[in-house]
């Protein structure tokens, strides 16, 4: 990535104390249960804040400061979802690289 900035576009972002803590909570289930299924922990945790985020883009710090993981971490999982088109590089109005979620039914 980079000096690139990259943006995930993302379904919804918890809203409120409760409903956020919930969400959260629901997102780390998940993660734990896709990595007992062999999904590195890390990766699926980097889907799982894009699936419940209500943001419509995070950028790599988001994903960083949201998830308390090291900028490489997000990097690692970010490079792994491009080649299964879960996201895609787009270009940003600041004219940045951004990459954007392409999930069907999405955006």
């Amino acid at each position: 990535m980079g000096s690139e900035q990259t943006r995930e576009t993302s379904r919804t972002r918890a809203v409120g104390d409760g409903q956020g803590r919930q969400l959260r909570e629901a997102a780390e289930r998940l993660a734990l249960t896709l990595a007992q299924g062999g999904m590195q922990k890390t990766t699926a945790r980097v889907m799982n804040a894009l699936l419940f985020s209500r943001q419509e883009t995070m950028t790599a710090n988001d994903l960083c400061d949201e998830l308390q993981i090291s900028s490489g971490a997000v990097s690692g999982a970010v490079k792994q979802f491009l080649p299964i088109g879960m996201i895609e590089r787009v270009s940003a109005a600041d004219g940045t690289t951004t990459a954007s979620e392409s999930m069907p039914g999405r955006g």
